[in-house]
């Protein structure tokens, strides 16, 4: 339905196509037609398909591995407010993969993530501002909201990454009562 739609012209559908060829959900597997729909359905402005687009740039999945595309994409994803994409686009550009290191605008993208509630971008500015030592105050806030996301993640949606995450700052006592 939605590969007869995005062919009609409907880009938006592409979205929902580039994912049943990404996971063979009624339809072969196939990543390279994944990734053509999933370009399209990010020009359309789909996030989930920005993401999906730069995903398999970054796993060379359905063609070469290209980070600067994995980079665009996830940057529009972000930008459209997804915040793992957020965390991903950040961990590109703090590296310098798929371009140059641009510290500020991670720092941005992952202020944005810990907006929308992601742990672990509330945890990795934290680490940032303490590393900095310029406003310990602001460090230990930033470790609250990510102790506090890792607890929900953990207690309510019962995610071991988080029960892990959550374990590792209490030990360190980053966000706690030490």
């Amino acid at each position: 339905r939605g590969l007869d739609a995005c062919h009609g012209g409907l880009r938006p559908s592409c979205a929902r196509a580039a994912a049943r060829f990404t996971h063979a959900d009624g339809v072969p597997l196939d990543y390279g037609r994944a990734r053509v729909l999933a370009k399209a359905g990010c020009e359309a402005g789909r996030q989930d398909a920005c993401r999906l687009v730069a995903e398999q740039h970054a796993r060379g999945l359905g063609g070469v591995v290209d980070l600067g595309a994995a980079r665009r994409g996830y940057g529009l994803a972000c930008e459209a407010g997804d915040a793992v994409s957020c965390v991903a686009s950040a961990q590109l550009l703090r590296a310098g993969l798929g371009g140059p290191a641009q510290r500020a605008r991670a720092i941005d993208q992952l202020q944005r993530a810990c907006d929308l509630e992601s742990a672990e971008a509330c945890e990795a500015l934290g680490r940032l501002t303490e590393a900095a030592a310029a406003d310990p105050a602001a460090a230990f806030e930033l470790y609250q909201r990510a102790v506090a996301g890792h607890q929900t993640a953990c207690e309510v949606d019962d995610e071991p990454a988080a029960c892990l995450a959550l374990g590792r700052l209490v030990r360190e006592g980053s966000g706690t009562a030490q």
